[in-house]
Parts: structure tokens; sequence; C-alpha cells
């Protein structure tokens, strides 16, 4: 009876495990990886910089079926205060958001 109930306890942790899987794998190509730039403006908005701040930008995304990290750099029109501005995201899985790995302003050489 004992090995019964942990052979069904083991089955339904599995299951449960390869239900995340899934709707992780799903959520992954359903979320849109312009949340990214989203929560990078964000992340300028908090260091000071409006949307209409910047000349261009550029992205790259890189990362597997689960979790994903995501640089951006954008070049400000003001290049008093800096050079570029560069940001990287995380999304350890599709299912939670992105996660600020990193900011830096490149300043000018005086």
């Amino acid at each position: 009876m004992l090995k019964s109930r942990s052979k069904t306890f083991a089955y339904v942790i599995l299951v449960i495990v390869v239900l995340f899987l899934a709707i992780d794998l799903i959520a992954g190509f359903v979320y849109p990886d312009l949340w990214a730039f989203d929560a990078a403006t964000s992340v300028c908005r908090k260091n000071g910089w409006q949307p209409g701040d910047f000349l261009s930008g550029q992205s790259s995304i890189s990362g597997g079926l689960i979790g994903k990290i995501v640089t951006l750099e954008f070049i400000p029109r003001d290049q008093i205060r800096c050079k570029r501005i560069r940001i990287i995201l995380q999304r350890p899985l599709n299912l939670v958001p992105w996660k600020l790995m990193e900011y830096s302003e490149e300043h000018n050489q005086s």
C-alpha cells in the first residue's frame, strides 16, 4: 500500500512538472518579447530619461526554450549626458516578468 501511494505521488509530481514546462514553453511563444522594450524604457524613466530622449536603439535576444536574455542599447539625443545606454534584462522563465540585470551609461571621454 505504501509503495502504491509513493508511486502515485511520483506520477502526480511528474505530471505537474511536465504541465508547468509545457505552459512555460507556450508562454514563450505567446508572451511578446516587445515587453522587454517596455521594461527597458521603464528602467530609463527611473534613471531620468524620457521616451523622446533617444535617437535610435538596437536589441539582441538570446535564450532557449525556457528563459531569455535581452540586451538593449539606446543612443540619447543629449550626447552631453552620455553617449550610449546599455540595459540587460533577463527572464529566467517565460511566465515571469523581465528582471534588470545591468544598467550602464557610457559617458563621453573629455
